[in-house]
């Protein structure tokens, strides 16, 4: 935001100070001190636009600040902390502080060769190959002990499969013998036998 919108952009004292006259009036028994004190409450709005000013003096004669006692006038330093969260709420990011569009987003040659040697280390780590297309994870260039536990794991699945420890439930079973078995995804294999016969009508 440029120096020229800024100033057009915030409130001027006078604007401040006549929307400020609404909160006294609202809390007359606080009248007297508040109208004193004015010069702190502005020096709390200070740079604010006049929108969050009076967004936030409405909010709080509504009671609609959980933060705030709605007996008594607010303390200009509540009073600035309304104006400042309004303030986020009405104010778009400035474009430097916004996330890139898709496909905006450049880096630094510094940055990709960061991002690859990240990305290098991951496959080393877990012992996939370096390939274009599939990925494909090479047994023997994983860790000993990351492969000794992928083993154990294939071991144990096997263990509970061939012991009988997979069953379905009552419910699985009661939509299978419902019939709508049609709704499960058939395997890859089926899939081709479908396309092979699709094809070769």
């Amino acid at each position: 935001m440029n120096s020229q919108t800024s100033k057009t952009f915030h409130a001027s004292p006078s604007e401040a100070k006549g929307a400020l006259l609404a909160l006294f009036e609202a809390f007359p028994a606080d009248r007297g001190e508040g109208s004193l004190a004015v010069g702190t409450y502005l020096i709390a709005i200070d740079g604010y636009s006049l929108r969050a000013i009076e967004g936030a003096v409405k909010r709080i004669i509504r009671g609609e600040v959980d933060d705030i006692d709605r007996r008594f006038l607010p303390s200009p330093a509540q009073l600035g902390n309304t104006v400042a969260y309004l303030e986020k709420l009405y104010s778009p990011p400035a474009r430097s502080l916004a996330l890139p569009a898709p496909g905006d987003e450049t880096r630094t040659e510094e940055e990709w060769e960061r991002r690859a040697a990240q990305a290098a280390a991951a496959r080393e780590r877990f012992g996939i190959k370096a390939t274009t297309g599939e990925t494909v994870v090479d047994r023997e260039a994983m860790p000993e002990a990351l492969r000794a536990e992928r083993d154990r794991e294939v071991q144990r699945a096997a263990a509970k499969l061939k012991g009988g420890s997979f069953r379905l439930s009552d419910e699985a079973l009661a939509i299978f013998r419902d019939g709508l078995s049609d709704r499960v995804v058939p395997s890859p294999d089926e899939q081709f036998d479908d396309w092979n016969r699709e094809a070769a009508e």
